[in-house]
């Protein structure tokens, strides 16, 4: 737990980069949260909030922090627990961990603070908290369509919706090392069998992908 006085001075030093510490950077209690923002927006800086599962990280990901960070002055970075991923993007996610993901963003330079969504807290809960002055979405989120935009809107100063920041996204670069790996895996398996005297057609690598994928 960090130590902190009733103005949250000793977090304010860590976030504002005198300490680029991991720890420093990620609030566990949303207590502690409300009252370094509360601090920090009493110091005028302008808070920008935006959240996501961050998996499997890009350079999208990286120029859509940048372009957020851009609205103000400090960026909190909403991470969405592996519980919350399984619920919301399937059994299969996420596919890097929370705390590697969690770690990772500390480390990328535009972002100043970060919180960990769980899976049972309501979505609107850290807009609500954290009451941005510019909150940021992407258009190809689909937890806050405009029905939840209209209904959060109170909560900030502005809402800023972002393209796409790259051709790639992390559920293309999944499907996209699966087919590289099933393909590489039936050469491999071709070349095994031919080594032994058993006469092969390749099959296509889409043909294993697919066999692959209904199993």
């Amino acid at each position: 737990m960090k130590k902190a006085d009733k103005n949250g001075s000793s977090s304010r030093k860590d976030i504002l980069g005198i300490s680029d510490a991991f720890e420093a950077r990620l609030f566990k209690e949303r207590s502690e949260l409300v009252a370094a923002i509360d601090a920090l927006k009493m110091l005028g800086h302008r808070i920008v909030l935006t959240m996501g599962v961050w998996d499997l990280p890009h350079i999208g990901h990286c120029r859509y922090l940048r372009e957020a960070r851009s609205k103000g002055d400090i960026l909190v970075v909403g991470v969405d627990s592996d519980a919350l991923t399984r619920k919301t993007k399937g059994p299969n996610r996420p596919t890097v961990p929370e705390d590697e993901r969690l770690e990772m963003l500390a480390n990328i330079r535009w972002v100043d603070i970060l919180a960990l969504r769980s899976e049972n807290e309501h979505p609107d809960l850290l807009v609500q908290q954290v009451k941005p002055d510019v909150w940021v979405t992407s258009n190809t989120t689909r937890m806050f369509r405009s029905d939840a935009k209209k209904r959060l809107g109170k909560y900030c100063g502005e809402i800023v919706t972002l393209d796409a920041q790259a051709t790639i996204s992390t559920t293309a670069r999944i499907s996209q090392l699966e087919r590289t790996g099933v393909s590489q895996l039936g050469r491999d398996l071709v070349e095994l069998l031919e080594k032994h005297g058993v006469a092969t057609t390749s099959p296509p690598p889409i043909a294993l992908s697919k066999k692959r994928r209904g199993k």
